[in-house]
């Protein structure tokens, strides 16, 4: 028994020849693509202020971290210890990185690095481009 094997496979389509028909589904694609970057708009958007909140929580949130005594430290005053530690260091002109006052203070490096980065952005702190 024979078969065809090209049957209901790759059958060709007409093209379309008529005009009115064309440009009607061009403006439906133009329709579809400007709905299209309008959600994308929207999306950059929300991402944009998801990313504003997330700061903000990071920021009021407590964080918790162990020093060398065991002690827990809050956020805040993790930020003291650090301030005190750079005010010290600034006195004597000498440059700071991030994992030196972790290491002197007995503080979670990425602690540090939100402390740091929080007092940038209260202009306290300014950032040098070359270390890390």
């Amino acid at each position: 028994m024979a078969s065809d094997k090209n049957s209901g496979k790759g059958k060709k389509r007409e093209p379309i020849k008529d005009e009115e028909t064309i440009n009607k589904i061009l403006e439906e694609i133009r329709e579809d693509i400007s709905e299209i970057k309008a959600d994308i708009s929207e999306i950059k958007a929300d991402i944009s202020e998801i990313k504003a909140i997330i700061t903000e929580i990071r920021e009021e949130t407590p964080v918790m971290v162990r020093v060398a005594d065991s002690k827990e430290v809050p956020f805040e005053e993790a930020k003291s210890m650090v301030e005190n530690f750079l005010k010290e260091c600034f006195a004597k002109q000498e440059t700071v990185y991030p994992s030196e006052v972790a290491d002197e203070l007995g503080i979670d490096y990425e602690l540090v690095r939100n402390v740091m980065d929080r007092l940038i952005r209260e202009d306290k702190l300014e950032k040098d481009e070359g270390g890390d």
